[in-house]
């Protein structure tokens, strides 16, 4: 992506061999810039990948057994290293935690262009539903997003530009913005599989560590947070997967 880097964790350009040889490298921590705090409660098909005992990732429960995230931050990685973990407004803190058992990793997912940015997690055992934490509706194949719809995006990560870290869960409200209008934004670089969203003047964003997370538009999966300009800047909104997409794809897998 010309000028872009990933959402994964840190929004920021950088490189990083385990995640290949992508120019723009998720960095393996996050943030919500100018969000507000909420509560795993509003927000219970939230949850967080873990890598190593600490969060890397968002994603979001589409299934008791499955967890839908970004395939960026699951290029590289054996599922033996993952966790998951729901139903806690606090980072690596409380909550249920599930191991991963096989990532579905989309097979047309570049790490260049960053197009296809989805995989589906696979855990060892259901998750246990309760008030904190529930599964999420998924758009139908093929709807499309309209511009200028207002969609809510959630994660843990920083509050400002190498900030603190926040202990508890982020959300901020954004609007989606026309493809062809988020494309001069990033010189074409935006396909019929992604969308953005962001104010123009900039001040609200998914930003390092929200990668993976959801995008929802009333109360559907309308995107996953996949990538961006640096974070929260003037006419460099964020970039989603956009879930109508790969619905059939995702189905196929929950099937099995």
């Amino acid at each position: 992506m010309a000028g872009a880097s990933v959402l994964l964790l840190t929004i920021l350009c950088a490189t990083n061999s385990v995640f290949g040889t992508s120019v723009f490298v998720p960095q393996l921590d996050s943030r919500i810039v100018g969000g507000t705090t909420a509560t795993i409660e509003e927000f219970p098909y939230q949850v967080s990948v873990i890598y190593i005992d600490s969060h890397f990732c968002g994603g979001t429960l589409i299934h008791p057994l499955y967890v839908l995230t970004a395939a960026h931050c699951t290029d590289g990685f054996l599922p033996v290293y993952l966790l998951v973990r729901a139903g806690s407004s606090f980072i690596d803190q409380n909550g249920q935690i599930r191991p991963v058992v096989h990532i579905y990793q989309h097979p047309n997912y570049d790490s260049t262009s960053l197009d296809c940015d989805i995989s589906v997690l696979q855990l060892k055992t259901q998750f246990q539903l309760s008030a904190s934490v529930q599964v999420i509706p998924l758009p139908q194949q093929g709807v499309e997003i309209l511009d200028n719809q207002l969609g809510v995006v959630t994660g843990w990560g920083r509050l400002s530009k190498d900030g603190d870290q926040p202990v508890e869960l982020q959300q901020a409200k954004l609007p989606t913005i026309s493809t062809s209008q988020c494309g001069t934004f990033y010189f074409g670089d935006i396909t019929k599989r992604m969308f953005c969203a962001g104010y123009r003047e900039g001040g609200k964003d998914a930003c390092q560590g929200d990668s993976g997370g959801p995008f929802v538009i009333d109360g559907v999966l309308a995107g996953v947070t996949s990538w961006g300009n640096g974070c929260a800047e003037r006419n460099n909104p964020g970039v989603y997967t956009k879930v109508s997409q790969f619905r059939t794809y995702i189905d196929k897998i929950i099937s099995k």
